[in-house]
């Protein structure tokens, strides 16, 4: 009995789909900023996908203008001119209103190559494991 073939499992279509999703978000962070905030008591969370990258950044009492308010925040917004299209791999650059926070980068492409290396690796194996079980 033959395997099927790759385009009928499931983890490969999955895996399309998650590329897919990626693709689609570098491409749209070229051209807008989009934002999440999750706000909590004291503190709270901002992940922005801009210039080709995914940020988060972490907000402490003194620097939210909105403490003590717990929330979720989305917004989105054309980007400026000057985006960088290929940004480096990772970096964590100091905030400017607080030196001790940090804002934290993983350029798109990257995410892609994390992803794409072991699921491909993953697929590799699992044909190989499939063609195994022929001979035995």
């Amino acid at each position: 009995m033959k395997p099927r073939p790759l385009y009928k499992w499931k983890s490969f279509w999955l895996g399309i789909l998650v590329l897919g999703f990626l693709g689609w978000a570098w491409v749209r962070s070229t051209t807008y900023l989009d934002e999440a905030r999750f706000l909590f008591q004291d503190d709270g969370w901002r992940l922005a996908s801009n210039s080709g990258s995914l940020a988060a950044r972490r907000f402490d009492g003194l620097v939210n203008p909105t403490a003590g308010v717990r929330k979720f925040e989305f917004n989105s917004k054309p980007a400026s001119e000057n985006n960088r299209k290929i940004p480096p791999p990772f970096e964590s650059l100091p905030y400017a209103a607080s030196p001790r926070l940090h804002v934290w980068r993983v350029a798109y492409w990257f995410l892609i190559l994390l992803f794409l290396v072991p699921w491909s690796a993953w697929l590799f194996f699992h044909w190989k494991r499939e063609q195994k079980k022929l001979t035995t």
